[in-house]
């Protein structure tokens, strides 16, 4: 299947899945008691103006509840830090966030997102119905994995990794793959090459071990008979060969 028959058929199936949710009547019924809730008119922002103004008083009332309540919230989280109580003090203070007017309108999302078993990937969608409720410029996410880059903070090197949700299929991750390795590519380690079996690892390291103990290639070729039961006609060429072939790979790494 072609990248573009994918995405086509991946949207076909969320127009389909957004179509069946919107029918719901108990999803209605919660899109117009949120929009009561917020102070957003019950069909939407219908013009600019009024949700201009709507997004004014949101951001005047959220400094208005810090200026309110901040103080006595941050001496009762230094209190809590005080006395170790760091559990109790995280949610404190994240209960405390959540009840500001402009991040409580995230957090009503995020539990629309939760309640229909939505992907968070729909979040900024249902943000966008619940604010303008139209469906013309309503954007469902076409894909079902993420893929995330993000640099480790001690090392500096560059991390790698997908995000898939309960509905993602291995024809999603196929879809995503050559933007995958194009970003491989850029990885700390991508100059070393894949790794692979090395025959006779352990032996060609001992035989290392006792090089650096100053034990002739005879007196190393006897010892390595004993323990790895190697053939008798191992000797010297062969404890040399082993050498240089070690010694080449622990310079690479």
């Amino acid at each position: 299947m072609t990248k573009v028959s994918y995405f086509d058929k991946r949207r076909e199936r969320n127009n389909q899945k957004l179509e069946i949710l919107l029918s719901r009547q108990d999803f209605q019924t919660d899109i117009a008691e949120l929009r009561k809730l917020l102070n957003i008119p019950k069909d939407g922002f219908q013009d600019e103006d009024t949700y201009t103004r709507w997004e004014i008083r949101l951001e005047l009332d959220t400094q208005k509840y810090f200026a309110k309540n901040w103080p006595s919230m941050a001496e009762k989280l230094q209190e809590l830090k005080q006395e170790g109580m760091v559990a109790e003090f995280e949610q404190e203070q994240q209960v405390f966030n959540q009840k500001a007017p402009r991040n409580y309108i995230e957090y009503c999302i995020w539990r629309l997102t939760h309640k229909y078993k939505l992907s968070t990937l729909w979040r900024s969608s249902l943000k966008r119905y619940v604010l303008f409720n139209d469906l013309d410029s309503l954007l469902i996410p076409s894909g079902n994995t993420t893929m995330n880059i993000k640099w480790d903070k001690k090392t500096g090197h560059r991390e790698l990794s997908l995000i898939i949700y309960a509905d993602t299929t291995l024809e999603d991750v196929k879809a995503i793959w050559p933007e995958v390795m194009k970003q491989q590519e850029q990885l700390q380690d991508k100059s070393v090459d894949k790794f692979q079996p090395i025959p006779n690892l352990k032996r060609d390291k001992r035989i290392y071990e006792l090089s650096e103990k100053k034990m002739s290639y005879e007196e190393i070729a006897s010892e390595i008979k004993k323990e790895f039961n190697v053939p008798s006609s191992l000797g010297y060429d062969d404890v040399s060969k082993a050498l240089n072939r070690y010694r080449k790979r622990i310079r690479q790494q």
